[in-house]
Parts: structure tokens; C-alpha cells; sequence
């Protein structure tokens, strides 16, 4: 009895703990800080805000937020505007009808997005648009965790971006993906399959291994080159020293060329470090995460190399929500295939590369210049020579080794919302593989992760055209 009482008290506790939850994240307000009052973004939401009631613009819009044109829940205001409605009228007239103003802001903020997220009580795939009038949010770019939002009557609510809102929401925002989607120099990994004709894949380079039916729990194997060298007992360390130069002293080849081009160092796959960098990276309001690895390597020319790559995953990719049976726990994801990053030329591409990690949010641009160090091998232990314009290696590196420090200047750009993930140095003799007890007399090879401290980046040599 004591015990049914124990739990029931803890029951009535948490009751209330919620009810107070939901209360604070749909508080109506009287007001918003003044600097919103006259905010583009405000001025819109307001306006849809007074037609989101209208059946066909509630068809449209989720028609529109189904189509994932960039892979998410996202519809780009300028394009849907355009619709038009039964009487003949756009989308656009009705909510220029509500204020002259918008037609301004539409125009000069080709960015401007509608955000349909998924909640527990409400997402594109289940609105019944005949019954369900959201209200709708702003996401905000000043670092607050409040939202304000509007019913149809322009009533204030009082928002929270990491609990979710009790009542079906819409979310007015700057579009986030469609800048690294546009943007060259940078790839974007998307594990999800679209339409041939989505602006996703005419834009970025888009892998879909995870909709091949594939199950998270299913890693890459150890690539056939670092087997092999496991199996010629290749120090753990030398692994590359074999895949890239074909060295192995146990069969006395202790000098070659770089002759490994068909492999190069490829990410696998990323698993977060701890519940709480989850927490702290997603919210409801923002949809997919969009998580940027920035590679770094300072080369022996002294010219500045900067790999972009940018993974797209939802939440529920990184992390398994506890059950009745279990509890939550973090998954290492592997819904893409493996990321080429570069061979690892290692006279001229150095002993050392830095991987810095954010989860990319839109915001106010911030540039910052680093000076990142490499190191490059000369003499002793893993040294080169270099010969008729060609170089060889000769023996396998060293800790021990003799080296020459080289930096670079690299320029960095983020957003005053990004979330950064912090960096880890990626070494030349870092292991690749690890053994690890897997059984009470069993043992079994396991892969080397990258750790920044908030994301774990398993980084190996793979080839390049796939297993």
C-alpha cells in the first residue's frame, strides 16, 4: 500500500510538473519586446495569422510542406504566394489585404520560409486541414528561447523553442538549408531519398543509403587495404603508412611512392557524445539538424585546404527515445554513404588535420579567421626523399620523427545561432582500428573515432569508389 501511495504521489507530481510545462509554452501575453513590434518577420506572421483559417491556403500549405522541397517540412514564402485560390485571387493578395506591407517584405526576403514542424499533436502528414487551424510562431535570432506566436484573433502567446507547444503550430523563419544546398564549395549529405526533379539533388550531392532499408545497428565494416594490414601485423598505428604507400617491413618494403589513390581518408559515420549536446542542438522549431564538419589542413606549399561537408539528420537518426522496455540511448548514424575527404598524401598533406564540428542554425553571419598548425615529417623515422620530381617514402612514421611545423590562415564561417561542436585533430598514426574485448575470451577489431567532445566522427581510410 505504502508503495501504491509512493507512486502515486510521484504520479501527481509530475502531473502538475507538466501541466505548469504546457502552461508556460502557451502563455498568452499582452506584448512582445518593442524592437519586434516593427520586425519584418512579425509583420508577415501577423498577416497569415489572420487567413490561416482559410481552408484552401491550409491545403496549399501542407501540399506545399509535403513536397520537402529541401528535404524538410519547409515552404519558401515567394513561391507559394503565388497559388492560386478558387475566386481567382493569389495567396498573396489575401495577405497583402491584411497589410499593404508584406508584399515589400516577400520581395526582399527571398529566404523567407513557413516551417510545418512535427510535433506529438500535430505535422504535415496528420493537419486535417479541414479542422485544424495552427497558430503561428516566429523563430527568433537573438538567442532567446522565446518564440511569439499569433492566433487568428492576433492574440500573443508566449513560446518556448526547446518544449514543445501544446497547440498545432506553423513557424515563420529564414530558410537555413537552402544556403549550404546553393553553396559550392560545400556537400551536402542527405539521408533520405527525393523526387528526381527536387531542388535538393540538381543542388548538392545527395547519398540515400539510409532508405535502403538499412539498420542504424548495421556499421561499415574495417575497409579490405586495413584488414589486410591488420592481418600482415601492420603496427595499428602504420595502418595508413600501408593503405597509401603499400609499406610493411615484416615483407621488407620499406620505401615506395604514394600509390594508394584509389583510397582516401572518408567520414563513416557521427554518433553524439551525451544526451545533452542534443538537447542543447535541437529544438523543436528547427526541423532536420544540419550538422558541418569543416576539415582544415594546412599543406606543405603553404596554400590553406578547407573540406566542407554538411550531414542533414533528424533527431530521431541520433538518438532512440526511451521505451517501456528501455531506456533512450544514443545510435551512431549511418544513413549516408561513406564521405570522401581526401587521400591522405602524407609529404604533402602533413601529419595533421583539424575537424571543427557546429550544428549550422540561420542567423546573423560571423566570420573568424584561425591559424591552424600542421606538422610535415623530414627526417628519421617515416621520412622522404624525393627524386626526379618524384617523392618516396622511406620506412614508417614515427612519433619519434623529426618534423618540420607549417601554419595556415583559414577562414571560417558560422552564425551567431550556430551551435559549435568544437574541434579534434585527426593524426596521421591515430590507430584506425582498436582492439577491443568483445566476449569473456574474445576479441574483436573495432573502429577509431575522431572525439571533439560533444560529436564522435569515426574518419578512416575507405575506397573511393565504395566497397
Amino acid at each position: 500500500m505504502r508503495r501504491e501511495l509512493y507512486f502515486t504521489f510521484l504520479s501527481l507530481i509530475f502531473l502538475i510538473y507538466s501541466c505548469q510545462k504546457d502552461k508556460t509554452n502557451n502563455q498568452e501575453t499582452n506584448q512582445i519586446p518593442q524592437e519586434l513590434t516593427q520586425d519584418n518577420y512579425h509583420t508577415f506572421a501577423k498577416s497569415l495569422a489572420k487567413v490561416i483559417d482559410n481552408k484552401e491556403i491550409k491545403a496549399a500549405l501542407k501540399t506545399k510542406a509535403l513536397e520537402k522541397f529541401d528535404g524538410d517540412y519547409d515552404v519558401l514564402v515567394k513561391d507559394f504566394v503565388l497559388i492560386k485560390l478558387k475566386d481567382g485571387k493569389s495567396i498573396l493578395d489575401l495577405l497583402a489585404k491584411q497589410n499593404e506591407e508584406v508584399r515589400s517584405i516577400i520581395a526582399n526576403n527571398p529566404l523567407l520560409t513557413i516551417y510545418v514542424p512535427e510535433l506529438k499533436i500535430f505535422s504535415a502528414n496528420n493537419w486535417d486541414t479541414e479542422k485544424t487551424t495552427p497558430i503561428v510562431a516566429v523563430r527568433n535570432n537573438n538567442g532567446s528561447n522565446k518564440i511569439y506566436a499569433y492566433n487568428t484573433r492576433l492574440n500573443i502567446l508566449e513560446l518556448d523553442k526547446k518544449i514543445e507547444p501544446t497547440n498545432p503550430t506553423i513557424l515563420v523563419k529564414t530558410n537555413e538549408r537552402l544556403p549550404l544546398i546553393n553553396d559550392e564549395s560545400t556537400q551536402v549529405i542527405i539521408a533520405k531519398s527525393f523526387d528526381s526533379t527536387s531542388s535538393v539533388n540538381k543542388a548538392a550531392s545527395v547519398n540515400n543509403r539510409a532508405s535502403s532499408n538499412r539498420n542504424w545497428r548495421v556499421l561499415d565494416p574495417l575497409a579490405p587495404k586495413v584488414l589486410e594490414a591488420i592481418n600482415k601485423n601492420i603496427p595499428l598505428s602504420n595502418i595508413r603508412d600501408y593503405v597509401y604507400y603499400g609499406l610493411n617491413p615484416n615483407e621488407n618494403i620499406n620505401e615506395s611512392k604514394l600509390t594508394g589513390y584509389d583510397y582516401a581518408e572518408h567520414i563513416i559515420s557521427i554518433q553524439l557524445t551525451d544526451e545533452l549536446v542534443l538537447n542543447k542542438i535541437a529544438d523543436w522549431g528547427e526541423g532536420d539538424l544540419e550538422i558541418k564538419i569543416t576539415v582544415n589542413i594546412p599543406q606543405q606549399n603553404g596554400t590553406p585546404l578547407q573540406i566542407n561537408k554538411v550531414i542533414f539528420c533528424t533527431k530521431d537518426e541520433l538518438y532512440q527515445p526511451p521505451s517501456g522496455r528501455t531506456a533512450g540511448y544514443l545510435k551512431p548514424f549511418v544513413g549516408f554513404d561513406p564521405i570522401q575527404i581526401a587521400t591522405w598524401d602524407n609529404y604533402n598533406l602533413g601529419n595533421m588535420w583539424t575537424f571543427h564540428a557546429e550544428e549550422f542554425d540561420e542567423g546573423e553571419e560571423r566570420t573568424t579567421t584561425e591559424t591552424i598548425e600542421n606538422t610535415f615529417t623530414k627526417e628519421g623515422g617515416g621520412s622522404f626523399e624525393v627524386t626526379l620530381n618524384e617523392i618516396f617514402k622511406i620506412g614508417l612514421s614515427g612519433k619519434a620523427s623529426k618534423v618540420e611545423r607549417k601554419t595556415s590562415t583559414f577562414t571560417m564561417k558560422s552564425t551567431n545561432n550556430s551551435d559549435n561542436m568544437y574541434d579534434a585533430i585527426l593524426n596521421y598514426l591515430e590507430p584506425v582500428a582498436q582492439l577491443e574485448k568483445v566476449g569473456r575470451d574474445s576479441y574483436q577489431y573495432r573502429p577509431y573515432y575522431l572525439n571533439t567532445g560533444a560529436i564522435k566522427i569515426r574518419v578512416e581510410p575507405y575506397p573511393t569508389g565504395g566497397l
